[in-house]
């Protein structure tokens, strides 16, 4: 799929599945921009996910270092989770440091982390 397609299609077109179920979706800089203001693709992106975070009540992160640079991600999260939610780490030995790091900008909701890679984590699934 080009960019001009993936551009004009509903981003909720891509992620939604027959069964009613939203799937997990990677949608890398596009178009070779990373300033989300820039290309009309990302902010229904951004609609999206918040949508997810506000009806869900356990977020995983996986392998994200949540830098300072993630703001979106961030205001995202402290805005949609609420107490009572979790939100879990699955980042291996860098788990805890996020953990740290988004204990400083999240409200709400349980930061919770095994120091698991991801291989391992999806073991504990079965």
């Amino acid at each position: 799929m080009g960019f001009d397609e993936l551009e004009a299609r509903d981003y909720k077109d891509l992620v939604f599945d027959l069964d009613h179920m939203y799937e997990p979706a990677v949608i890398p800089p596009i178009g070779g921009k990373k300033d989300y203001e820039k290309v009309r693709a990302y902010p229904p992106v951004w609609r999206a996910a918040k949508s997810y975070i506000d009806i869900s009540t356990e977020l995983i992160v996986i392998g994200s270092r949540i830098s300072s640079h993630d703001s979106r991600l961030i205001n995202a999260v402290n805005e949609g989770v609420e107490d009572g939610d979790k939100i879990r780490i699955v980042s291996g030995s860098g788990s805890e440091e996020i953990k740290s790091r988004l204990k400083d900008e999240i409200n709400e909701g349980e930061i919770v982390t095994n120091n698991l890679k991801f291989g391992e984590y999806m073991r504990t699934l079965v």
